[in-house]
């Protein structure tokens, strides 16, 4: 999607569905913390770190439409 905006293409068709994959993928990573928070370390650092990891992925996709925008 991003790469298709970078592109100055339509973009509508795949933004939507990224952006559904992604919130649900954060969801489900903030639900299997919440599981494992105290029982099982191992999975609770792995659920953090591709959360984290899914942040900074939104954050840059968000900085490059931004930059494509801009200049």
């Amino acid at each position: 999607t991003v790469w298709l905006k970078i592109k100055m293409k339509k973009n509508l068709y795949t933004a939507i569905p990224a952006g559904f994959m992604l919130l649900t993928t954060a969801f489900a990573l903030i639900l299997e913390m919440k599981k494992n928070f105290a029982s099982n370390n191992l999975l609770f650092g792995t659920a953090l770190i591709l959360f984290v990891a899914s942040i900074l992925m939104i954050w840059t996709a968000i900085e490059k439409i931004f930059k494509v925008k801009n200049g």
